[in-house]
């Protein structure tokens, strides 16, 4: 009977926590929510993380860098697919948010790449990330790790960065 007392509060817990980081941040005309990181591979030096920005202004604004204490370097990238290969490009010049529009960080689009880990990125942890907006500063938001999907990790090799 306890076992199935800890197996429920656990199943509780675990789907109640993600929704707790799905924490809405408001920063100036901007509304950065859904800020979550793949889990990686043992000792694999990168992954992925993804957000979801709200643009309130009448005006563009753009997403020019982001940082972490748990990576050596995160770059702003667009996924595309070429004769069935997945291929990456650093944004160079950053990621435009256009007024009044929703802008969606997710797999298979636009996303933030982290090289260099510091440290294995373990579901249900959370770390700081800071993202730079052109005009209006930096904030910094925290990052849910989440596992991957059907418990696939990341995989680069199919993947030309």
């Amino acid at each position: 009977m306890i076992k199935i007392i800890i197996v429920v509060i656990l199943g509780i817990l675990l789907t109640e926590i993600p929704s707790a980081f799905a924490e809405k941040n408001t920063f100036k005309t901007l509304v950065i929510q859904n800020v979550w990181i793949k889990d990686n591979p043992f000792n694999h030096p990168m992954t992925a993380g993804y957000l979801t920005i709200y643009n309130k202004s009448n005006s563009d604004t753009k997403l020019i860098a982001v940082s972490s204490s748990i990576a050596e370097r995160i770059e702003i990238h667009q996924m595309s697919m070429d004769n069935d290969i997945m291929k990456m490009r650093p944004l160079k010049d950053g990621l435009i948010i256009p007024a009044n529009t929703i802008t969606y960080l997710k797999p298979g689009d636009f996303h933030l790449m982290f090289f260099g880990l510091k440290k294995q990125m373990t579901p249900m942890e959370t770390h700081l990330i800071n993202l730079t907006f052109q005009k209006l500063g930096t904030i910094a938001v925290r990052a849910l790790v989440k596992p991957s999907e059907n418990g696939e990790r990341l995989n680069h090799k199919k993947h030309n960065h």
